[in-house]
């Protein structure tokens, strides 16, 4: 097996990615001493961010699993590299969750639910054992998932029988339903009860959006610089086609799930909906709020709107990079102007972030060179 072969499944590298890695853990560490809320909340930031792409890629997988969809076969392992890296932004929310609770979550603050009659009602869900509990089920739940989802597709791609195809359509079906209930609930425990007596009822459905869109773009980078790095994985105008129409396709259900948010609770104007609005129209948060679908959804919108463009690999890998800087606006106009009600440095959140994501490519290339198995699929 030849050396080109045994790296064709490879992640971006960043360069020295373990002394980026301990500055931006030292970096944390250091807030976590000085600025507690800041840094956990610039964690959770990270977090969420890092596991909404991760799945959104898995649900890509079941979805095209499920259609039977033949031309992500050459790019599967990208879907599956970007998926398995879940266990990463998972480990940082779990540790918000054991450690940043009463910081964060203005719920689990002592005496908060005896005195406050709403949030007295909802403390047979939000409560600190139930909490860490459903976080643990979610992200075991999502482990499960790939572990299970990505080793029947290797089978059957290496042994295609009728048998193999059953099983991966069953687990691709089974994994849709998991993956829109555990993405609602994970959206529903980590970010909105952020704002305990806020609700809305579309929130898990605009997670799971968001999922979807950041999925795609993630898989779309990660294949275009893999068919960049290596000419055996070029992959053609159809395939960068099939990816610039799925990005244009999500990245409007993401925008029409954002509008339609939105303007129920504008028409509506009830005192306890229009609060979450509120706050990130005050305090100059209303900059990066408008800015959020002018990232996330006009400009992939306008550039991805006739055929040409989505045929273009420098094109698609512009605007799918764009499409991720907007998941994390998204992501970070969620958590932040939960915890503070005036704008704030993301410093944090940004060095959270690339933690997290430096985590992640660390892990995933660190998997590859210990797995025979995978290096010999590769060939």
């Amino acid at each position: 097996m030849s050396n080109t072969a045994t790296q064709s499944t490879s992640v971006p590298r960043m360069p020295h990615l373990k002394l980026v890695l301990t500055v931006c853990l030292t970096v944390l560490a250091i807030g976590l001493v000085l600025q507690p809320q800041r840094a956990l909340s610039g964690i959770l930031t990270a977090g969420v961010y890092g596991a909404q792409i991760a799945i959104g890629a898995l649900v890509f997988t079941c979805l095209l699993i499920v259609t039977g969809a033949k031309w992500w076969r050459p790019v599967r392992r990208d879907f599956l590299a970007i998926a398995r890296m879940v266990a990463v932004p998972g480990l940082a929310v779990l540790l918000v969750a054991v450690l940043g609770l009463p910081v964060l979550y203005k719920w689990a603050a002592p005496g908060v639910m005896d005195t406050n009659h709403l949030l007295h009602g909802k403390m047979g869900w939000l409560n600190k054992p139930f909490f860490i509990a459903r976080v643990v089920a979610v992200i075991g739940i999502w482990l499960l998932l790939v572990k299970a989802i990505g080793g029947a597709v290797e089978r059957h791609m290496a042994r295609p029988t009728t048998a193999t195809r059953t099983k991966l359509t069953r687990l691709g079906a089974l994994g849709i339903v998991l993956l829109g209930l555990t993405i609602s609930v994970a959206f529903w425990d980590w970010t909105m009860s952020l704002e305990p007596e806020w609700f809305s009822n579309m929130y898990g459905v605009y997670g799971f959006a968001g999922a979807l869109q950041g999925g795609i773009a993630a898989a779309a980078a990660l294949s275009i610089y893999n068919s960049r790095k290596h000419p055996e994985r070029r992959i053609g105008p159809a395939t960068l086609h099939d990816y610039g129409k799925l990005l244009f396709g999500f990245s409007m259900f993401w925008a029409y799930i954002w509008f339609c948010q939105y303007m129920l609770i504008w028409y509506a104007n009830l005192p306890e909906e229009v609060t979450h609005y509120i706050t990130r129209g005050a305090g100059g948060w209303g900059v990066l709020y408008w800015l959020n679908p002018i990232v996330s959804f006009v400009i992939p919108f306008l550039v991805l709107l006739s055929a040409r463009p989505k045929k273009k690999e420098a094109v698609l890998l512009q605007v799918s990079i764009i499409v991720l800087v907007g998941r994390w606006i998204d992501i970070f106009m969620l958590v932040e102007p939960s915890t503070s009600p005036h704008l704030v440095l993301p410093l944090y959140g940004v060095v959270a972030t690339i933690c997290v994501v430096a985590a992640m490519l660390l892990v995933t290339t660190l998997r590859r060179r210990s797995n025979p198995a995978s290096r010999a699929a590769s060939s």
